[in-house]
């Protein structure tokens, strides 16, 4: 059925992923390295994706089309107790990710549809809280957050002169932006080694 969008839980115990298993809806899956079973945590009525541990295991962020466009919700460990986080009315948002010390999440927010330019949006997680920031505020093609383990740094896909995809690297609050690659092919999905 196609699995893909892993996530290692911060034990090393558990991974959590997408898959297209039970028909044509992405699902959100756990699977367990202990006893090698695989269990459902999606509610298998819409379309969930892209799933992502909080620092602490206790939650995961996730991408969700449970009311209207591609939403990002939280739901505890157990699939249970899911939570609107984004309320960016009809915007689409994809690739989540927490912050070292899980009080944030950032993640790739496009215009209706998904086009326009990509941009990084930060939310802190916290109840009530409804705002969500622009990283960035120049209109700068970036997308695929991903905190490094000290969270001092994110690294991301970025395109500024309108092609060639590249890897940069910069600060949470959007300073210090570095270009890491300059290949001529494109450049994606950074990740950071633990």
């Amino acid at each position: 059925g196609g699995d893909f969008d892993p996530s290692w839980s911060p034990e090393g115990d558990k991974i959590i992923f997408t898959s297209l298993r039970d028909g044509k809806r992405a699902q959100i899956y756990e699977y367990n390295l202990a006893d090698e079973t695989v269990r459902s945590l999606s509610a298998n009525k819409v379309s969930d994706s892209q799933p992502v541990w909080s620092p602490d295991g206790s939650q995961i962020a996730f991408i969700t089309t449970r009311s209207g466009p591609s939403q990002i919700w939280i739901m505890d460990a157990e699939g249970e107790e899911p939570v609107l986080l984004s309320r960016s009315v009809d915007r689409k948002n994809s690739h989540p990710d927490w912050s070292s010390d899980g009080q944030t999440i950032m993640f790739t927010q496009n215009e209706k549809g998904g086009g326009g330019v990509p941009r990084l949006v930060a939310m802190r997680v916290e109840e009530g809280n409804l705002i969500e920031n622009l990283v960035v505020q120049d209109v700068i093609p970036m997308r695929e957050a991903s905190y490094s383990p000290d969270g001092a740094w994110i690294a991301f896909e970025s395109w500024p002169e309108g092609s060639n995809h590249d890897i940069f690297i910069m600060a949470p609050s959007g300073s210090n932006r570095q270009r890491l690659t300059s290949d001529k092919a494109f450049d994606f999905d950074p990740a950071w080694q633990p």
